[in-house]
């Protein structure tokens, strides 16, 4: 019991900053965090250490750091999960050992990356959490290393939105967000690490980004985004997979609201 302390031989409570506490093998563990606040590197000792601004980070839904969070299978050697840092715990993971991904420690500009090979890497969450009511951002860091002829970067399940996605169409080193079908399209350089990014406002209105600037506007499918019921990270959200992605990740964040220009 936290209030009494976890060891069996002592009593003193768990006192964990801004945290709920909790026990997991003997000793405090933070069992969730204190609204406005986030446990991004996952130690008890420190609590929920980063202050979750509800005004511009609160809506944070995924966050996915090659430098920290990828948890290589016993097996192999290969990233079997790929722990979420937003607070959400909406963890990646795939069990099968010939299609998880590696990770490469210096392949993005000196820092890690996540590489998909592109013929059946792939990372899941089939019970996500977070709400997509308000919006929707999507921001990777990311070197495509080939350009097949449907490459989905990401892809996740929302209610009445068939399947939206973010990645490259048709091999012409484009990218794209789509509820069901093809928005737009904007430079995507094969080889190079690049920051890209899709903003999606509650009304469908929707911009597209690549380092930094705006290369794209349109529309998507007026849908209820109050949920999810798949994140998908590699390929798409079909049984089986499709349009896997060959790519090295290095940062990848998702948001449930449009965030603000300066904010991308």
């Amino acid at each position: 019991n936290a209030r009494f302390g976890c060891s069996p031989t002592a009593c003193a409570p768990c006192a964990l900053p801004n945290a709920i506490a909790g026990c997991s093998n003997g000793a405090c563990s933070v069992a969730s965090c204190r609204d406005g606040f986030a446990d991004v590197n996952r130690m008890a000792a420190d609590g929920c250490e980063v202050l979750n601004n509800p005004g511009r980070f609160g809506a944070i839904v995924l966050w996915l750091k090659a430098d920290d969070g990828p948890e290589a299978d016993p097996s192999g050697g290969r990233i079997r999960v790929w722990r979420d840092r937003s607070g959400r715990n909406n963890d990646l993971s795939q069990g099968a050992p010939m299609t998880q991904p590696a990770l490469r420690s210096m392949d993005i500009a000196g820092h890690p990356g996540v590489v998909f090979d592109g013929l059946d890497d792939v990372l899941i969450n089939t019970a996500p959490s977070g709400s997509f009511a308000a919006g929707i951002s999507v921001l990777a860091v990311v070197k495509p290393t080939t350009s097949p002829p449907d490459n989905v970067i990401f892809a996740v399940d929302v209610p009445g939105c068939n399947t939206a996605v973010f990645g490259i169409q048709n091999g012409l080193n484009s990218y794209f967000w789509r509820d069901g079908y093809v928005i737009g399209m904007g430079g995507i350089v094969v080889g190079v690490q690049q920051s890209l990014a899709t903003v999606v406002a509650p009304d469908g209105n929707l911009t597209l980004w690549r380092n930094g600037t705006t290369v794209m506007g349109g529309r998507s499918q007026g849908c209820d985004r109050t949920g999810a019921t798949m994140f998908s990270l590699g390929a798409d959200t079909r049984s089986p997979p499709r349009n896997y992605s060959p790519m090295s990740l290095g940062e990848f964040m998702v948001y449930g609201e449009p965030l603000a220009p300066n904010d991308v």
